[in-house]
């Protein structure tokens, strides 16, 4: 190669160099621009709108659970979510079988038990003659000891038998009464139909 050649080519790249420095300062290659692009308006007043989206359960501020005292299958739901009723008015009819056959079951059981009584009351009575029998026996000393203390354990055993049998009575006599009340409460149920139409 020679001289003249090699002073071209250095020339060319010297200009090359030169011109590639200017365009560079000038932005017009590569990418020196480190400013960030804003926007500029007039300041004013105005309403920002932002859209959330969440879920959730919406609630009352007061809620107020209606339930029976009783429970059952529902046979007739005579009115509708919403509607206006009147003091009195039927608001759920629960099947009255299973209570109608509980409360006839309370009442036989009554009746068992006033047998029962009865029959405890019959035989306080023989062993409390048999008592009064065998004190007068023994206080002349016709019978011995050991026949005068079984007349006296048979007596109080009858009484503590009657005893019992007078509080099954009184217990079957008060889940006869349970037995009613929840049959009527099938029949009647004005505090739930006042608790509904206040709601309303």
């Amino acid at each position: 190669m020679s001289k003249k050649t090699t002073y071209y080519l250095i020339g060319a790249a010297v200009i090359l160099v030169a011109t590639l420095l200017i365009l560079s300062k000038k932005g017009i290659i590569g990418n020196k621009d480190t400013s960030i692009e804003v926007e500029i308006a007039k300041a004013d007043t105005m309403t920002i709108v932002e859209t959330v989206s969440a879920t959730g359960k919406i609630q009352p501020e007061i809620e107020v659970k209606i339930s029976s005292e009783v429970s059952g299958e529902i046979i007739a739901l005579p009115v509708k979510e919403g509607q206006v009723v009147k003091k009195g008015e039927l608001l759920v009819k629960i099947n009255p079988d299973l209570y109608t056959s509980g409360y006839n079951r309370t009442v036989a059981g009554l009746s068992q038990t006033k047998a029962g009584l009865s029959q405890a009351d019959a035989s306080f009575k023989e062993s409390k003659a048999n008592y009064d029998r065998s004190k007068t026996l023994f206080d002349k000393g016709i019978i011995s000891k050991s026949e005068w203390d079984k007349a006296v354990a048979a007596f109080e055993n009858a009484q503590a038998s009657k005893k019992s049998a007078y509080y099954n009575v009184q217990s079957a006599s008060a889940t006869v009464n349970e037995a009613k009340d929840n049959l009527g409460e099938l029949r009647f149920m004005r505090q739930l139909m006042e608790l509904f139409r206040c709601l309303m």
